[in-house]
């Protein structure tokens, strides 16, 4: 997959590599992947190692990433350590700001929490967040009641 994901790279856009000779190839192809998202992940295999990374090429604004199992299961513990919902939302609120989550992620993080109203605030950060909105539908069993559920249900509308 790499192998031709490189040649692709090469034989569409053999200039953005040239450089008369000069430098390394790959310094070169590293360069122009920051650039070029869809590559650098198809070049990764699917993983996307760069992102959120600073470069002074994209300003002041770092962008968002998915973040990792690894990331999660960390986040979840603190989450669960915080002793009051209004601690833990503001907790997601955070994490929200510099991630993007699966919905599956997103049910994990709402069963820490334990009223309908902090899944609410919650969700309200981490629904922008979805990667894969169309499995809202997972989120709905998150919530006692229905009014609560219709709302959170419309965040991914």
């Amino acid at each position: 997959m790499r192998t031709l994901a490189l040649a692709t790279l090469l034989a569409l856009s053999p200039s953005a590599l040239a450089d008369g000779g000069q430098g390394n190839l790959w310094q070169q192809l590293d360069s122009y992947l920051s650039t070029h998202t869809s590559w650098r992940v198809i070049l990764n295999g699917g993983q996307d190692n760069h992102a959120g990374r600073h470069d002074g090429r994209q300003g002041d604004q770092q962008q968002a990433r998915t973040v990792s199992e690894r990331e999660l299961a960390a986040f979840l513990a603190s989450v669960d350590q915080a002793t009051f919902g209004r601690d833990q939302v503001a907790l997601v609120r955070s994490f929200a700001s510099r991630n993007q989550f699966t919905v599956g992620q997103i049910t994990r993080v709402l069963e820490q929490l334990t009223f309908d109203s902090d899944k609410l605030a919650a969700l309200q950060a981490l629904a922008p967040k979805a990667i894969d909105p169309r499995n809202a539908y997972l989120v709905g069993n998150q919530f006692t009641f229905s009014s609560y559920r219709d709302q959170a249900l419309a965040l991914f509308a």
